[in-house]
């Protein structure tokens, strides 16, 4: 997985090119075992020092789910955590408590992922997606996603 985040290999590969590494790499059965890890490195900003790390190891969260609605990934609570940090909002999520603020240009990124419009960016680097203009990306209204994963979390 280090090997897959390694910062030289994350500037220089798409999105689509390192995610195809990861399902290369891991079978079905270990990707919750691999995102729990990948929640791990995002707590910890010297193991993930660079931002084209973090925006690989959550697209990585992501594309891990694709074919399941995002209120079924597992990690989805992790999504609006990220999006919700440094704002006024408070989830009142104590699980991740370590999880890096994310900038502007990468919440958006974010946002295009889980509301189903981050093709386009997932064929791009890491660098280009962090480097984006966020005025430029059009808005997603994620209120579907937040409350398909309230529902279903107090089914839990």
């Amino acid at each position: 997985l280090l090997n897959i985040l390694e910062p030289d290999v994350v500037e220089k590969h798409s999105l689509d090119s390192l995610c195809n590494r990861l399902h290369q790499t891991f079978n079905k059965l270990e990707y919750f075992k691999v995102g729990t890890a990948l929640v791990t490195l995002l707590q910890q900003p010297d193991l993930l020092p660079r931002p084209t790390q973090k925006i690989a190891a959550i697209t990585f969260l992501y594309d891990m789910y694709k074919t399941e609605p995002v209120s079924l990934n597992p990690f989805a609570p992790v999504f609006i955590h990220l999006l919700n940090s440094g704002d006024a909002f408070d989830s009142g999520d104590t699980r991740f408590p370590k999880l890096p603020v994310l900038k502007t240009s990468e919440k958006q990124f974010l946002t295009q992922l889980i509301g189903g419009q981050g093709k386009e960016f997932t064929k791009k680097s890491a660098a280009v997606v962090c480097k984006a203009d966020p005025s430029t990306v059009p808005q997603v209204d994620l209120t579907g996603v937040q409350l398909a994963l309230a529902e279903r979390q107090s089914e839990l």
